[in-house]
């Protein structure tokens, strides 16, 4: 597995205070859901870049270039694993899609989910030349991240700048345009 796409079905940033005791019960299982999500991709994240320190403090990547042994993954002898090395690409779900059980919000959802995900596709054709620099003989030598800080990318601000109309079209159940 060269490549991975994290695209959260929820975010914590799309919870809104409740306007009534139902939207609050409702909250309550898509601000775990949405949590436990968050907390998995951080965790996933942790261990791929952990596995990897361990394995460059063992020597046994460097070994691996050396020798030209990429193809035949190098194992780190204090813990048997493997270090993984593609790319993590992440798709954020811009916090103007609510959880607005309506079908104006779900359309809403469609074209905001969408942006998202070209802007996601946008990133990783721009980290062509840093796949390409860690690369020898098509194997990476580190695990690449693409699109972890959505806030640093000019496009994702614009992206989220100009959906914010979105967010006010679901509130007021109009169509988007």
């Amino acid at each position: 597995m060269d490549e991975i796409w994290v695209s959260r079905i929820v975010d914590a940033k799309q919870i809104r205070v409740p306007e009534n005791l139902h939207d609050a019960l409702a909250n309550l299982c898509q601000l775990f859901a949405a949590t436990v999500g968050e907390d998995d991709v951080k965790l996933f994240k942790y261990h791929v870049k952990d596995t990897l320190d361990r394995a460059a403090e063992a020597g046994i990547l460097e070994k691996a270039v050396e020798c030209g042994m990429l193809d035949k993954p190098a194992v780190d002898r204090r813990n048997g694993k493997t270090p993984w090395r593609g790319v993590v690409v992440e798709i954020h779900v811009p916090g103007h899609i609510n959880f607005k059980w309506n079908h104006s919000n779900l359309e809403n959802s469609i074209t905001l989910g969408y942006a998202a995900a070209k802007q996601a596709i946008d990133a990783f054709n721009k980290a062509e030349n840093e796949i390409k620099a860690n690369s020898k003989d098509d194997k990476l030598l580190k695990p690449i991240f693409i699109n972890e800080n959505p806030q640093d990318d000019p496009n994702w601000l614009e992206l989220r700048d100009r959906t914010y109309a979105a967010l006010k079209r679901a509130a007021s159940g109009a169509k988007p345009k």
